[in-house]
Order: C-alpha cells, then sequence, then structure tokens
C-alpha cells in the first residue's frame, strides 16, 4: 500500500503537471509545436485512431472540445463515414489547436457540451482532477475560442451524439469540402462503441475512463454534483454558463 508519503508526492507531481498544461495551453506559438513534437501528425490511422493528433502540413480537419465532450466517438464516428483516410487533428483538448487552425483556414469543429456534465464527468473519469480543476478547463478551453467562433463549426454534445452528420453538413457548408456524412444507425453507433472499447481494452484504462455510456462513471459523477454546486464555486460556475449559452448560440 503506498505510503502517505508516496501519495502526497504523487499529489503535489500531478498538481505541477496540471498547472503547467494549463499554462502553456495559453499560448498556441508554444503549445502547438510541442503537441505536434510529443503526438505528431500521421499520415494513417491504423491503430492510432483515437490518439491525440496535433495540426501538420496534411491536417485536413480539426475536431476539438473539452474532455467528455463527444471527442472520442465524434472522430471515430467521422472517420468510419469517409472513403479514404482523412488526417484529422483531435484530442489535445487545447484551444490552441482551435486557434491556429482557425488561422490557417483548416476547416474545425469545436464541440460544447454543457457544463455540469462535462465537468463532473471529467472529475469523476479522471482522478485525481478536481471538480474545481476540470471547471478551470472548461473556462480555459471556450473563453479563449470564443473570439475565433466565427471561423469553426459549434456542435452540440447532443449533435455530435444524435446526429452527427448535422455537424459534418455544417463544415462542408462553411469550408467547401466534401466529407462525407455519418450514418448514425443503431448498428454504425454499436460499431464506434465497439472500437472505442477495444482501445481502451487494449491500453488497460479503468472503466470509468472510457468514452462511452458507463454505469461506472454515472454513480461516481452524483457523488461531484454537491462540489459543482458548492458556493465557493457560483463566480465560475456563472462563468462557465454564460459561455455555454453564448457557443451554443451559433451552435449547430
Amino acid at each position: 500500500m503506498p505510503s502517505q508519503a508516496h501519495n502526497w508526492l504523487r499529489n503535489v507531481q500531478h498538481q505541477a503537471k496540471y498547472y503547467a498544461r494549463c499554462t502553456i495551453k495559453r499560448y498556441p506559438a508554444l503549445y502547438v509545436p510541442l503537441s505536434r513534437w510529443r503526438h505528431g501528425s500521421r499520415s494513417s490511422g491504423g491503430n492510432q485512431l483515437m490518439e491525440p493528433e496535433a495540426i501538420g502540413p496534411g491536417t485536413e480537419i480539426v475536431i476539438e472540445g473539452p474532455h467528455r465532450c463527444g471527442n472520442t466517438f465524434a472522430v471515430v464516428a467521422f472517420r468510419l463515414a469517409q472513403d479514404r483516410h482523412v488526417q484529422v487533428a483531435h484530442h489535445l483538448h487545447a484551444a490552441a489547436q482551435v486557434i491556429v487552425a482557425v488561422k490557417r483556414d483548416i476547416p474545425t469543429i469545436v464541440l460544447l457540451r454543457e457544463p455540469e456534465e462535462t465537468v463532473v464527468s471529467r472529475a469523476a473519469s479522471f482522478p485525481p482532477i478536481t471538480v474545481k480543476q476540470a471547471l478551470n478547463e472548461y473556462l480555459l478551453f471556450y473563453s479563449q475560442v470564443f473570439p475565433y467562433r466565427s471561423g469553426f463549426v459549434t456542435a452540440t454534445f447532443e449533435t455530435v451524439t444524435r446526429d452527427l452528420d448535422t455537424a459534418i453538413r455544417a463544415i462542408n457548408e462553411k469550408a467547401g469540402t466534401q466529407f462525407k456524412l455519418f450514418d448514425q444507425s443503431d448498428e454504425n453507433v454499436d460499431r464506434c462503441f465497439k472500437i472505442i472499447e477495444e482501445r481502451y481494452r487494449g491500453q488497460a484504462k479503468p472503466e470509468r475512463a472510457v468514452a462511452r455510456p458507463s454505469e461506472d462513471r454515472r454513480d461516481k459523477k452524483e457523488t461531484h454534483r454537491s462540489q459543482f454546486h458548492a458556493a465557493e464555486l457560483a463566480t465560475m460556475r456563472g462563468r462557465a454558463l454564460r459561455l455555454y449559452e453564448s457557443m451554443k448560440a451559433g451552435a449547430c
């Protein structure tokens, strides 16, 4: 069993990494090159179907949002719908990637989910991330992309999970692309979840982290709701709700 000192050290390391990531994500000119160095920019899907991918010279579309906003389902479903490999930048969960994409006129879909479900799901899925830290991530992402919203398509969580072809059609109309639509039949949705399941099984990740509906995560989320509604988070919560409503106004 880990000692108290060991747990304390792990928590300190986590906090240091968390604040370092939050800080560097504020600077696109620094964050994106570092992400390309770490995650690369791939020319084929292969076994890397859902691994984070940064913008590169061949990037054809960016699909990005905070954690727990349907990122994995959106990327898997989008790729399954295409009749060729499309180079997608995704899963950095960083506004920097969106900002760079807009500045380079790369078609971009930003995923939007209301703050409470996003935050409690994030905290339940990835301890030791706290509710306050998850809420801060939410604010950091949407406050940074908001000024660039005319340059991308915003797709709500409901659209992504129930009617993804609406978002694909919107980006085709906006960017003049011809991406194939996703037939959101039960069979195709099940196929997406099977791919997601296999990926997480291969990585030996806990059930709570799997990017699909989870009873285990649902139970853990309930323990975080009271924290989300705590008085000390009222200001942050209000900002998040206002950002969400403003982003939703132009969403599909």
